[in-house]
């Protein structure tokens, strides 16, 4: 009796083989095939050496359907054992990195129930080990044309800090003096792990971030609101079976200390993280503000304010994670985020102000002020994949709460020019505030090839944001030694935010020629409510009307064509919108020192920006280059505007925010990767943009037009005994704001490692030259001004990282089973196959 012969008499339990056999027997044959008793085993062997190859993959599929019934990756020697199995016809896969992928038909019958296929022989693939080669020492930055991805860990000066620090290299990207991110002049939208965040980017620890992706323009299947791209921060995990982990220490000058502990378990249909980082730092930082105010075009006063800042920042960061694989097509996973911090800040500020016949008041003004914050993470993922490739779907439920407390103390000094302290002084005033955040994000995302090279994809997305906030400001009355409640810088207030979405694509590829089109529809709702006010409500919901119908609709189009396999072109438009946030919209004054004051407008609109981009990616031996010219055209763009008022004694700057009436800015960005010799790597990033902003306030229009340019570079090389250097830069010319411009920016860090086994060294110095200020230059009809500020002051950090690991299928078994035909190994089951 032939093997095909038996396979088509089982399924059917009935089947008769040419009169072959009693009806008894065929009886028996229909049960026989309902039994899960099939095992089948072998030995995976290099096609060379004919040694075993360990960690194999071995999958088990019905020759019908293309059903997984099995798998396991092999052991030490390259065995694998297959039992459980019902009769029937299967096809045996077998794939390692490296090598070919081998196919092999397997028959189970009950005269082939326990089946021994000997030794299977697979070869290498030389492109495939090319491929690896390339991948397995990842480089710093990888360039793909739809986005750019940043492998933290291969960055040496980054180690031991926080994203903040991780920015600074990345390229198209810049921080500011508070740590926030600018992706080509613009804000973009972090995510963490693909995923919304309550979470800054000085609260990730950089240890735990194993890449940045940097997706510039954004598809409809992101959200409408990444009108400035998007920073995808993707946090370390492990999915191969057994433990690992990581453990780092550092420390530095500006008493700079920082711990991480991670450890990942892997065992048949669980996996298990958890981490801990602890960070802190001391920053002694100085800055200033002149301006000149004018009246009639003439010369009315004079203001001048140094800043000395003492800033001591803590952070501890704790994260547990589970994933249930529970069968090889679904995998549920839950995660929980914990960030604790504080900073304590103390301000010294040293002013004087004249006036136009040279009368003046000198003064001081200690600022004492203590931020406590805790954030909470909670995260739930489901995925499920079918038998036919890249066919899936994820849903995904996230809950976000964070609370902050802030303390401020100011005492404040007026003299005379003589010296004299000025009566009613000291004057003291607190500051105390507060808020709490929730957010909840819920998102289904479906994705279906419906063809060879033809793919759909749709989804949903609802995200609601609730937040309570509190500023309670009072100035303290000598005579009667108590506090007064100043309500003219004092809010409480709650904001509602809440963007439901809707989206779908369609790709499809011929040949070297593929394209994307897109389209997704957000309604939104805003509110901000003064709770100890009856008239300051500020709304906004989209659509509101009809004719507001195509605000809510945002497409996206992108063409790509290959040349072979070095060169492509891509081409991507997509429309945005910015949405004022509520202190944009709020009319009442936030005051960040006494002599500036942030003010909203209630009567802000919306921002809609219409970007396109046209990418080439050079990809030759040694070189990597991929060149990006963009452009985008906003309307009613969000301006801040900043203003005096005539004749003010006290000489406050109002800072406010106007829609201009439109905007234009293009730029070309080329960022190289060379590697000339062995051992080096050179990555250089070049971004060259014009900008032209044009508003209207109160009848006035303000016209700002101008270049501006920056460059990072990063130069690591690899010497002899596991020594790596590298070498960071970066130049960021003078930028037009509506108002003026920036002050240029520059810095250099060095870093070195040396690896010892398991352990590493890592030393980095940053900012060698202490020069990285951050500045401001303003220039008005009312005033001229000038101010910088700085984050961090120039320090050095030595850290050691130690790496541990074992990758076992079955780390918790108390004893190996000898296997042999006798006594056949459970595999099947090792790995949540």
């Amino acid at each position: 009796m032939s093997c095909s012969t038996l396979q088509a008499q089982f399924p059917g339990g009935g089947g008769n083989s040419g009169g072959q056999g009693s009806g008894k027997g065929q009886g028996m044959q229909a049960m026989a095939a309902k039994m899960a008793i099939g095992h089948v085993y072998g030995k995976i062997v290099d096609s060379k050496t004919k040694k075993g190859i360990e960690f194999a993959s071995v999958a088990l599929y019905m020759l019908k359907g293309d059903s997984l019934m099995g798998g396991q990756l092999t052991e030490t020697n390259g065995d694998f054992s297959l039992d459980n199995l019902p009769f029937g016809g299967y096809k045996l896969k077998i794939s390692y990195i490296g090598y070919t992928t081998l196919e092999k038909n397997v028959i189970v019958t009950p005269n082939t129930a326990d089946q021994d296929i000997g030794n299977v022989a697979i070869a290498e693939d030389a492109k495939l080990l090319k491929e690896v080669d390339i991948t397995a020492e990842k480089s710093t930055i990888e360039l793909k044309p739809d986005r750019k991805v940043f492998n933290v860990d291969k960055d040496l000066s980054a180690r031991g800090g926080t994203g903040v620090d991780v920015m600074k290299n990345i390229p198209g990207v810049s921080t500011d003096a508070d740590g926030n991110v600018t992706l080509r002049n613009n804000t973009p939208i972090v995510y963490v792990d693909g995923k919304p965040t309550t979470l800054t980017l000085e609260q990730i620890p950089a240890d735990q971030i194993d890449r940045v992706e940097v997706i510039t323009n954004p598809s409809a299947k992101f959200e409408a609101a990444a009108s400035g791209g998007i920073i995808n921060v993707v946090l370390k995990k492990n999915q191969k079976p057994g433990y690992n982990g990581i453990v780092t220490m550092s420390l530095g000058t500006n008493t700079q200390y920082n711990g991480m502990a991670l450890v990942n378990v892997r065992e048949k249909k669980f996996g298990f993280m958890l981490s801990y980082n602890i960070n802190g730092s001391t920053n002694l930082t100085r800055g200033y503000t002149d301006r000149t105010n004018y009246t009639n075009g003439e010369a009315s006063g004079h203001f001048r304010q140094d800043d000395a800042v003492t800033s001591k920042r803590l952070f501890q960061v704790g994260r547990v994670g589970f994933d249930y694989y529970v069968n090889n097509r679904n995998t549920i996973s839950l995660s929980e985020n914990m960030t604790f911090g504080q900073f304590s800040t103390g301000d010294n500020q040293t002013f004087n102000t004249s006036d136009s016949v040279g009368q003046s008041i000198n003064g001081n003004r200690v600022s004492d002020q203590t931020v406590k914050f805790r954030n909470f993470v909670t995260e739930l993922s489901i995925r499920h994949t079918y038998p036919k490739p890249d066919k899936e779907w994820t849903l995904d439920f996230s809950y976000s709460h964070n609370k902050g407390q802030t303390n401020y103390l100011f005492t404040t000094n007026n003299y005379t020019p003589a010296g004299s302290l000025l009566p009613n002084n000291p004057q003291l005033e607190t500051d105390d505030g507060g808020q709490h955040n929730n957010m909840i994000n819920a998102q289904w995302d479906f994705t279906a090839p419906l063809a060879k090279n033809m793919k759909i994809e749709f989804g949903a997305r609802s995200n609601f944001q609730r937040q309570f906030s509190f500023q309670h400001i009072a100035d303290k009355n000598d005579s009667l030694n108590e506090y007064f409640p100043n309500p003219v810088l004092s809010n409480d207030y709650r904001i509602d935010n809440l963007v439901n979405a809707v989206y779908i694509t369609f790709a499809h590829t011929v040949k070297q020629f593929s394209y994307q089109i897109g389209l997704r529809f957000e309604q939104s709702y805003y509110a901000g409510v003064l709770l100890d006010s009856s008239a300051g409500n500020f709304s906004y919901m989209y659509p509101s009307s009809a004719g507001t119908f195509y605000n809510m609709l945002f497409p996206s189009i992108s063409l790509s064509q290959k040349f072979g396999d070095k060169h492509e072109l891509q081409f991507n438009v997509t429309r945005k919108i910015n949405r004022p946030n509520f202190f944009q919209l709020s009319p009442f004054i936030f005051a960040s020192d006494k002599f500036n004051y942030r003010i909203g407008n209630p009567q802000l609109q919306p921002e809609f920006n219409n970007k396109a981009e046209l990418n080439y990616d050079l990809t030759i031996p040694k070189l990597t280059w991929l060149s990006s010219m963009y452009g985008t055209y906003s309307q009613q763009p969000i301006t801040q505007y900043s203003y005096t008022i005539p004749n003010d004694t006290q000489q406050i700057l109002y800072n406010t925010f106007e829609n201009g009436k439109n905007s234009f800015s293009y730029g070309w960005e080329n960022t190289f990767k060379v590697s000339p010799v062995k051992g080096l790597d050179i990555t250089a990033d070049g971004n060259v943009y014009y900008t032209s902003i044009i508003s209207d306030v109160a009848g006035e229009q303000i016209k700002n037009q101008g270049v501006s340019w920056t460059f990072k570079g990063i130069i690591a090389y690899k010497f002899p005994l596991g020594i790596n250097a590298q070498v960071n830069g970066t130049y960021e010319a003078p930028r037009i704001i509506p108002q003026g411009h920036t002050l240029p920016l520059y810095f250099f860090d060095l870093s070195v490692s040396k690896d010892i086994g398991i352990v590493s060294l890592n030393l980095s110095v940053s900012d060698v030259l202490n020069s990285k200020v951050h500045g401001n230059y303003y220039e008005t009809p009312t005033y001229i001004q000038t101010s910088t500020r700085r984050r961090d002051m120039r320090y050095a950090r030595l850290g050691v990282t130690i790496r541990f690991g074992k990758m076992d299928a079955s780390i918790f078994k108390s004893k190996k089973v000898k296997k042999d035909k006798d006594q056949p190994q459970n595999g099947g089951d090792d790995l949540g196959y």
